[in-house]
């Protein structure tokens, strides 16, 4: 069990790099920069200093409104620095989401680039919003500020040639500080934004890396980091002293030709990028490449052939962003379907609908709680009685279906909740609804997650037409495009039904929508991406 003290720290971890191995890189963008620990270290303090200048202080919170670059690092670091606290933003959000997490995050500065300012400025805000100051991340000399925008627009070099800090004011963030309030889409409610401490990623970091990763390793990423994925590997190479290589999206032409060109030795492959790269036909230099480890998220059903054919060795870890990572296999596995144990400084629980424990072996909600003060989420940021739900009976309920063997092995079987996990992404189910109940001639909608052929789910969105009206498909999708909903979060399915299945009290029964059983009365489903687009009768 690691000991959590402020010394292992991201930002207390990164200047003790910068001591002892302040020339080694930490960071390189895919054609892009490269940054050591010691200019890490650096580039945070500068950021802190300006922060400091316009009046920034501990708890104050700042929207990150940013891509996977080096940058977007640096800036987090030196909110550390300040124990302010970042508050990452879903790049893809646009629109009504975008507003919402400005409002709801009550941030009064947010740091984003050139290209995602007008996105900024046109979302809007209502009364509830604090934000004032925009810090635009710009490298070129041409950057002029609009002079109409009822904010404080200001270029980043203008911000950070404001510090005059001396640098040994900064006492850097304690384990208890809230390091981020990352938003989590809710799986019965809007999003929420979770608490997260800087002892939860210190956690997170040690828990996700095998434990065989030296500073010999180059970490190949593509992962956002307004997730905690890509933050919990910041701090698993800054712990070994290794080295993270930044790719701004999944691309999956990029990834081999990326991996050997900057020889990195482990990386993270979702569900469906396992699955994109098992279908690509097999090549005889398939295991000429210089991986050793890669985290998947599951485990593929042939783990065994999938490690002969590229040369290396699988793990699964599982987590949330409100519990960090509580299991991890081992290479060495006992089977190819569980998810691990609970790390020794977690308890674990499978419990019935009103949290009794069940027998090993029976299916039921897994719950979680910390024996290690701050390395789970503190919460929901200003939802009090989201907190208290989620953590009633002082245990974190996951809303994961889990069966637990004998010896204490996990086995992941299904969500509880209503949320979807789509290509990487937790997807509110209700928040879909919302967006889609605005098209004209809806009468009621669900939405619900189906299993796509790529791993993970798709997006079905099950609709109810006023009476004498019908709905067209493609103008539905059209609509949610011209209301900014993320990409990801536009149904790939649209099933037309007389009627939704209902329990005794009115409450839709998705488990049916998904199962799409007989007793449904569907009137038609319609396929986004199929290659005709067509409208299939049932």
């Amino acid at each position: 069990m690691v000991s959590i003290s402020s010394e292992i720290l991201l930002p207390q971890l990164i200047r003790k790099q910068a001591a002892d191995n302040g020339g080694k890189c930490y960071l390189e963008e895919v054609d892009g920069l490269s940054q050591t620990y010691e200019e890490a270290h650096s580039a945070a303090i500068a950021w802190a200093r300006g922060f400091s200048a316009i009046g920034l202080s501990a708890e104050d919170r700042v929207l990150m409104f940013l891509p996977p670059k080096i940058e977007t690092v640096n800036i987090w670091l030196g909110l550390g620095w300040l124990r302010a606290i970042a508050v990452p933003v879903n790049t893809e959000y646009r629109g009504q989401m975008l507003s919402y997490v400005i409002e709801n995050s009550r941030a009064t500065v947010m740091v984003c680039t050139t290209g995602y300012l007008h996105e900024v400025l046109s979302a809007g805000s209502g009364g509830g919003s604090a934000l004032k100051t925009i810090v635009v991340l710009d490298n070129s000399d041409g950057f002029v500020p609009p002079a109409d925008s009822k904010y404080d627009i200001m270029h980043h070099r203008d911000l950070i040639d404001r510090g005059t800090t001396n640098d040994d004011e900064f006492q850097g963030p304690n384990p208890w500080d809230i390091s981020t309030v990352m938003y989590t889409s809710g799986t019965s409610g809007v999003s929420k934004g979770v608490m997260i401490t800087w002892a939860n990623f210190a956690n997170g970091g040690y828990r996700m890396r095998p434990e065989e990763m030296t500073s010999e390793d180059v970490m190949y990423s593509y992962l956002p980091l307004y997730h905690v994925g890509g933050t919990f590997w910041l701090n698993s190479v800054a712990q070994v002293s290794a080295k993270m290589v930044l790719k701004e999206r999944f691309s999956l032409p990029d990834v081999w030709p990326d991996i050997r060109r900057y020889q990195c030795t482990i990386t993270f492959l979702l569900g469906a990028a396992v699955n994109f790269i098992t279908r690509q036909e097999a090549r005889p230099d398939d295991a000429d490449n210089p991986l050793r480890f890669a985290q998947t998220q599951p485990l593929p059903e042939d783990v065994d052939a999938f490690e002969n054919r590229f040369g290396l060795k699988l793990y699964t870890v599982y987590g949330s962003t409100e519990i960090g990572v509580a299991m991890r296999t081992d290479f060495k596995r006992i089977n190819n379907t569980t998810c691990g144990r609970l790390f020794p400084e977690l308890e674990g629980r499978i419990v019935d609908e009103n949290d009794y424990e069940l027998p090993h072996g029976q299916v039921g909600e897994l719950v979680v709680r910390s024996k290690e003060p701050w390395i789970i989420s503190a919460g929901y940021f200003e939802m009090p009685e989201a907190t208290t739900g989620a953590w009633r009976n002082l245990w974190y309920h996951s809303g994961d279906g889990m069966r637990r063997d004998e010896d204490g092995n996990f086995y992941f079987v299904d969500r509880i909740k209503d949320s979807i996990r789509r290509r990487g992404e937790n997807i509110s189910s209700l928040e879909v609804e919302q967006f889609v109940s605005g098209f004209d001639g809806i009468l009621e909608c669900a939405a619900v997650g189906v299993p796509s052929e790529f791993g993970e789910e798709d997006l079905k969105i099950c609709i109810v037409p006023k009476p004498g009206r019908t709905i067209d498909e493609p103008s539905l999708v059209s609509y949610l495009v011209d209301q900014k909903v993320p990409r990801f979060m536009v149904p790939r399915y649209v099933e037309i039904l007389s009627e939704l299945p209902k329990t005794v009290t009115g409450k839709i029964q998705k488990r049916k929508l998904r199962d799409a059983g007989e007793e449904l009365k569907v009137l038609s489903l319609w396929d986004r991406e199929s290659s005709q687009g067509e409208r299939r009768k049932a």
